[in-house]
């Protein structure tokens, strides 16, 4: 009887370490999504020189931009779930920040670079809340 009470006490540790396991690597997936994207609309960013290449990129970054704010949301809404109170959790969200912080300075360099252009800003600016909208770009 002993035995089997130390086989169910096992199987419920491992059944939480498990669950811990996949609550960590879904952290872990949101992050990567949202470097992923933020990488995205850095790259487009960085091609836009001109009003010519400003057009040509509009719509692309619109649709960058949407994804990277639902991969923020997404993201935000794991990180929501840690517990700061334990350690692993601690550890976790100060790594995730820590990224997070990483790929959004050169996502804002380059939007203070395009936006601190009015000939790019007032094509491109839409998609950050300003400017124009991309069907008045067309025009």
């Amino acid at each position: 009887m002993k035995t089997k009470k130390m086989v169910v006490a096992a199987c419920a540790s491992l059944a939480a370490m498990a669950a811990t396991l996949a609550f960590a690597a879904d952290v872990q997936g949101k992050l990567k999504a949202y470097q992923d994207s933020t990488e995205t609309a850095t790259r487009i960013l960085a091609g836009i020189n001109d009003a010519q290449g400003a057009k040509a990129q509009a719509e692309a970054l619109d649709v960058a931009l949407k994804k990277h704010r639902a991969d923020e949301t997404a993201l935000n809404a794991e990180l929501k779930k840690l517990d700061l109170g334990k350690q692993a959790d601690g550890q976790q969200m100060e790594q995730a920040t820590a990224a997070m912080a990483k790929v959004n300075e050169g996502l804002a360099a380059q939007q203070v670079r395009v936006l601190s252009k009015p000939e790019l800003g007032d094509i491109v600016g839409k998609s950050f809340g300003t400017g124009t909208a991309p069907a008045a770009r067309a025009k």
